[in-house]
């Protein structure tokens, strides 16, 4: 039989995705490339989730454990201009009864745009309390701040990491605000627990 070639469509204009594991970094960096404006939402300081603590097993040879591809991914996403990352933010509300989904959101600290990053290293320096971090490896390099050391997040002022940043890719202005998104779909990608094999004794 033959069929008629139909041409794939994809109405999705803005599209959240709530995690910024490697799931949720793979589906954003997915739906931008079809289009889409993503912003994605993640309740730690960090971009990457847990595989952040997977490392190579650095043998003489690649061993294809995968953990460089998973790098790589998250690293293109954070590099893509049609996704947006807001790190230290949580869901609050989702009202899905209009023709998008509105959701808020609650953000805490200085927001860091990992794009604009220069990886110049002032912010750390810069930083009273040490909440500012790099996280370096396969590639990969990112800056974030620790909300439960920072100043700013704390209510007290500081805008010291802002002001050491040369090309303002730091905004601590509002260091608590609310956040509302709209969008045509919303995918939840809030990872996993590690597994205790404490409860699996014949593991050994």
């Amino acid at each position: 039989a033959c069929f008629p070639k139909i041409a794939p469509t994809f109405a999705m204009k803005k599209a959240l995705v709530v995690g910024a594991g490697v799931t949720g970094c793979s589906a954003a960096l997915e739906l931008a490339r079809r289009g889409a404006s993503v912003t994605v939402l993640e309740r730690s300081s960090r971009v990457g989730g847990k595989v952040l603590s997977y490392c190579c097993k650095a043998t003489d040879s690649c061993s294809r454990c995968g953990v460089c591809v998973a790098h790589d991914a998250i690293a293109d996403a954070i590099r893509h201009p049609k996704v947006r990352f807001v790190a230290n933010a949580a869901v609050e509300s989702v009202d899905d009864s209009g023709a998008r989904i509105a959701v808020r959101a609650a953000m805490r600290g200085p927001r860091i745009d990992l794009r604009a990053c220069i990886d110049c290293g002032k912010c750390l320096s810069a930083c009273p309390e040490k909440s500012v971090s790099r996280y370096s490896r396969g590639g990969l390099v990112q800056y974030s701040v620790d909300v439960s050391t920072c100043r700013a997040a704390a209510g007290r002022e500081c805008t010291l990491c802002a002001k050491a940043c040369p090309v303002d890719a730091i905004d601590a202005s509002k260091p608590k605000q609310s956040l509302r998104i709209a969008a045509d779909g919303v995918l939840v990608a809030t990872g996993h627990e590690t597994f205790d094999p404490v409860v699996k004794p014949r593991l050994g």
